[in-house]
This record gives structure tokens, C-alpha cells and sequence, in this order.
């Protein structure tokens, strides 16, 4: 600080933030995004949840992936042009 004053904790800081920013957006150009068919439902459950809250998130689970089971068999086919 007798260098810079009391300003440098400041400026220390800005350049430190930035330069984790940067670092953030140049790593998630570096592989794709995962693709939505890849992903499934996911329910947050904390660790002192209690039993009730477990099992509704599971519920909410198991009907968020049958919808998306339906979704992918309800799927229309594209491999055919309209009208054949």
C-alpha cells in the first residue's frame, strides 16, 4: 500500500475479478455445451431435508423423467417429408 495507497487494494481487487472472468469465459468456449437429450431432471435436496422433502423431490424426479421418456417416444418423425 505505500506503493500504490490506498486506492491499490481497490484497483488489486478490479484486476483480480477481471482477470477470473476472463478466465471463465475463455474456458467455457473451450468444449460444447452438453446437448439437452444428455440432461435429465434434477431436484435439489439439501442434506438436512427431511424425510417428506426427500421424497417429494424423488416424485418430482421420477414424474420429470417420465415426462421427458414420453417427450422422446411422442417424438414426430422427421425422416419423411410431409405429404408421403
Amino acid at each position: 500500500m505505500g506503493a500504490v495507497g490506498p486506492m491499490g487494494y481497490f484497483i488489486f481487487t478490479a484486476l483480480l475479478m477481471l482477470s477470473l472472468a476472463g478466465y471463465a469465459a475463455w474456458r467455457m468456449t473451450r468444449r460444447p455445451a452438453t446437448p439437452v437429450a444428455q440432461t435429465s431432471s434434477y431436484s435439489p435436496v439439501l442434506p438436512s431435508a427431511t424425510p417428506v422433502a426427500v421424497g417429494v423431490a424423488q416424485e418430482l424426479f421420477i414424474e420429470g423423467a417420465s415426462e421427458d421418456a414420453n417427450e422422446d417416444t411422442n417424438a414426430p418423425d422427421h425422416a419423411h417429408a410431409p405429404g408421403d
